[in-house]
């Protein structure tokens, strides 16, 4: 369901998800938790959303933010509020997207779950109930986090041959020096990734695609590339112009 507010987003998903679905006793819910933090010389109390417990002992510090806030903008004072609080989970959540932060040895903080709250809802939170509900905490607390891998050397050569043979393909085509091909890579990595958290935020469909590519370079030389240039123009000012959304009802360009 849609979410007007920060109000709605902890009234009507956290409450009954943390009451309801992950079966914490209202004895071991804490909303409005004060906060102390030292900032250098200064002492601040702020005030997380919420606070859940184990029998008492903090588990997992949660924060609502408004719908149209990007919640990866929070995470460096949802850690906060997690460290000072001794929990060794977080959950953020603008009632669109939901994290679970995971917080283990050597400051390891990983995002143990980033997904939409729609597709969460769909599975039955099941995801969710199996890390962090009030029965299964304890077991995922003593499991070890999840190793990270060393970087495989030759997928890193693989990665290295084929942004390469992209410059190579952009310079030979618009018969451009090297330095100006790879500002023009440089644009398409942009707004690959402007694209993916615009889609993540929209749950629209993509819009960079080999055939979109294509239907521009059938409207003439040249229109592909300045088409890209007034995207990324405008992703560099924070709006997406009117050709590049999509209907929500058919996926259409306007």
């Amino acid at each position: 369901m849609p979410y007007r507010n920060e109000t709605e987003v902890e009234i009507n998903l956290l409450r009954p998800l943390f009451t309801d679905i992950l079966g914490y006793p209202s004895d071991d819910l804490e909303w409005r938790r004060s906060v102390d933090m030292q900032f250098g010389r200064e002492k601040v109390t702020k005030e997380a959303d919420l606070l859940a417990k184990h029998h008492g002992e903090p588990v997992v510090t949660v924060e609502a933010k408004h719908p149209t806030e990007a919640v990866q903008r929070f995470i460096g004072q949802l850690d906060s509020y997690a460290f000072n609080l001794q929990t060794p989970y977080s959950v953020i959540t603008n009632g669109r997207r939901f994290i679970l932060r995971g917080y283990y040895s050597f400051n390891s903080r990983i995002n143990v779950i980033d997904e939409s709250v729609d597709e969460l809802e769909h599975d039955r939170w099941k995801k969710l109930r199996s890390l962090i509900s009030f029965d299964n905490i304890l077991a995922t607390m003593r499991e070890p986090s999840s190793p990270v891998r060393a970087p495989d050397e030759e997928k890193i050569k693989d990665y290295r041959r084929f942004f390469r043979k992209i410059h190579n393909a952009i310079r030979d085509r618009d018969k451009l020096d090297p330095g100006a091909a790879f500002d023009e890579l440089s644009k398409l990595l942009f707004l690959k990734a402007a694209e993916d958290e615009w889609r993540q935020r929209s749950q629209s469909m993509p819009v960079l695609t080999r055939e979109k590519i294509q239907e521009w370079e059938s409207l003439g030389k040249g229109t592909a590339r300045r088409l890209v240039n007034e995207w990324f123009s405008s992703r560099h000012r924070g709006t997406l112009p009117g050709r590049f959304r999509r209907s929500p009802a058919d996926h259409t360009f306007r």
